[in-house]
């Protein structure tokens, strides 16, 4: 067990390595790039409309919470039928 997590800590520290050596230059070019140092996403973020993500979202968590109640319900009954 030991020896997978020495591996698993050995692979992590390379992705992080990695990440941070993709991102560099990137940064570097986001930060030359407009001379105010802010990035103008406006026309991305003006086009998302976030109500209906909402919207998706709390749709799927209901429908979790109905499934798990079943379950416990379902549980409960059993429960008394075995007595």
């Amino acid at each position: 067990m030991k020896e997978k997590l020495e591996r698993l800590k050995a692979i992590g520290g390379r992705a992080g390595v990695a990440a941070v050596m993709i991102a560099t230059p990137f940064a570097a070019h986001a930060e030359a790039g407009g001379g105010t140092g802010a990035v103008d996403l406006s026309a991305m973020t003006n086009s998302i409309s976030f109500a209906q993500v909402g919207t998706a979202i709390l749709a799927v968590a209901a429908s979790l919470a109905l499934i798990y109640v079943g379950v416990k319900g379902a549980k409960i009954v059993l429960g008394f039928i075995r007595g």
